[in-house]
């Protein structure tokens, strides 16, 4: 059962939620946690002084950003399992970054593209890049998928699609990517009905999961 992180209030508690990632954080070789926990903090702090102009997060998660780095940062054991040592992230509906931008920042091997609708979003991700380094590494394409962003050669590409509105308008297109070679990382609710019978369907559950850090399950979903 998952156990979420409260305050006595009933709030979530994003000091501990830090503290806690940081803790499973100490688990990866050659992370300068300090350095990482101030580029973290420059990114959060990032998405509260942009969210009034391009309405990055809800005002609710404006107040608890930690939950959503957390829920991002889950994904990087499987990001390495998968992703081998250069490992490459295609990001689905990116919105304020997550999860790209907090796996770019803990995973200094990680090459990523974001792929953004709105383009008030896409406005502030580009910004984030140049802000917190990433320049060199990630990019921004401004569109919706498939219609006017794909990924052409998907093969040896993780595939992330965390919080698009209508995941089944998707589906047709991601175990397109999943067939010709890429890796689909999957926190939706439920996991479309064919997938189990057309890919080899794995799901997480680690310490990530057993802290509350996690929201919903972990699938990942590769070509048989």
């Amino acid at each position: 059962m998952r156990k979420n992180i409260k305050t006595e209030s009933g709030a979530p508690g994003s000091q501990r939620v830090r503290e806690r990632c940081l803790q499973l954080l100490q688990q990866q070789p050659g992370l300068d946690l300090t350095a990482l926990d101030d580029s973290l903090q420059a990114y959060s702090g990032l998405i509260q002084r942009w969210n009034p102009m391009a309405s990055l997060v809800s005002s609710r998660d404006s107040e608890h950003l930690w939950l959503h780095i957390a829920d991002s940062l889950s994904l990087l054991p499987a990001v390495r399992s998968c992703g081998g040592a250069s490992p490459r992230l295609f990001d689905i509906g990116s919105g304020a970054g997550f999860p790209a931008l907090p796996l770019a920042l803990t995973c200094p091997e990680l090459c990523f593209h974001m792929v953004e609708r709105a383009r008030k979003k896409a406005g502030f991700l580009e910004l984030a890049l140049g802000e917190l380094g990433l320049l060199q590494r990630g990019a921004v394409e401004q569109g919706g998928f498939p219609q006017e962003v794909s990924l052409d050669a998907p093969e040896g590409w993780l595939v992330t699609a965390r919080a698009i509105e209508r995941p089944g308008v998707v589906w047709k297109s991601l175990r397109e990517l999943v067939g010709n070679g890429a890796v689909f990382l999957c926190q939706w609710p439920e996991l479309p009905p064919e997938s189990l019978s057309m890919f080899h369907v794995e799901q997480i559950t680690d310490d990530w999961t057993r802290h509350g850090l996690r929201r919903g399950a972990l699938h990942i979903l590769r070509a048989r």
